[in-house]
């Protein structure tokens, strides 16, 4: 089982240390949504890098694949080690042992299942599985073409979700506070910052963060009152802002969804962020909740692959 830091929260609200968290993604996200895609993103599509090797076809696009975002997925990475050096946080490096073989298995077969079972609903009740991936193959595409293209997809989206979650998320909890806590936690701020655009791979928008932040300090009035306030009507009041943040936030996550199939794939990214941290904490290994994202995303392309060829819509 993995250790973590002291649990001494008094020293440190949970509340300031989710501010903290919050101001890391948002460092992040203003990288990679602005700075990346804007400035430095355009450049690096642009070297002629598929001649100069002298390919084309799938050679052409998995050559442009990584020379656009190997570079971000590097900075990204970067980042995330700053701030681990910054602040002292805990990452689990190790290779999982024998003892851990339940949780590779969680880790691989979970993802597998809710994407099989949101496939077969989806089918039930006509709404394309494609269509919630967002993702096509053409009726004739090989499997050579299909397995590259997941390769470039997965190189991507397993160390952005690694970096993001475990290491900035995940590490700065599990410092700080009981592990069925960091595992809680972890969880619902994916869930929240991601919402519709999916589990692996995104990064979340800044009106996410923000909102994140806003419940951080209603959450930090909370603390305050509790400690040097005895009156119960100011506790109550206090905690107002923060309890109308998570019932409207489920309101709205309810109401975005329009299929059975749509809150189904869903649940599975939410679930897969669930089975990551777990086994995170569990195995104290990065490679582990690597697997669960990997088979997330290798099982969601399959399935369009094998069963939905042909255009999106």
């Amino acid at each position: 089982m993995a250790t973590t830091g002291s649990l001494d929260e008094s020293r440190r609200p949970l509340a300031t240390e989710l501010l903290i968290v919050v101001a890391a993604l948002l460092a992040v996200q203003l990288w990679t949504g602005t700075l990346w895609q804007r400035v430095v993103g355009p450049a690096v599509r642009n070297l002629p890098l598929a001649d100069a090797l002298g390919v084309d076809g799938l050679g052409a696009f998995l050559a442009s694949s990584f020379v656009y975002s190997g570079p971000l997925v590097a900075s990204v990475v970067v980042i995330a080690a700053v701030y681990v050096r910054a602040r002292n946080v805990p990452v689990g490096t190790a290779l999982p042992g024998r003892s851990d073989l339940a949780m590779v298995v969680l880790a691989v077969v979970t993802p597998l299942v809710l994407i099989g079972v949101t496939d077969l609903v989806g089918n039930i009740t006509s709404v394309p599985f494609k269509t919630l991936v967002l993702t096509a193959y053409a009726e004739r595409a090989s499997a050579t073409f299909a397995a590259g293209t997941t390769l470039a997809r997965v190189f991507v989206a397993v160390p952005l979700a690694l970096a993001l979650n475990q290491v900035l998320v995940q590490g700065s909890f599990r410092s700080i506070t009981s592990s069925d806590t960091a595992i809680a936690l972890t969880t619902l701020l994916g869930a929240f910052v991601l919402g519709d655009q999916g589990l692996v791979g995104g990064i979340g928008e800044t009106s996410k963060y923000v909102g994140v932040g806003l419940f951080a300090l209603a959450s930090l009035a909370v603390h305050v009152s509790r400690t040097r306030f005895d009156a119960r009507w100011i506790w109550t009041v206090a905690a107002v802002p923060a309890v109308l943040f998570v019932v409207l936030s489920g309101v709205q996550w309810v109401a975005s969804i329009d299929s059975i199939a749509a809150g189904l794939y869903g649940l599975a990214n939410v679930a897969t962020l669930g089975v990551a941290a777990y086994t995170y904490e569990r195995t104290d290994s990065l490679l582990v909740p690597a697997l669960a994202y990997a088979s997330l995303l290798v099982a969601s392309e399959a399935v369009v692959f094998l069963f939905e060829p042909g255009p999106l819509w």
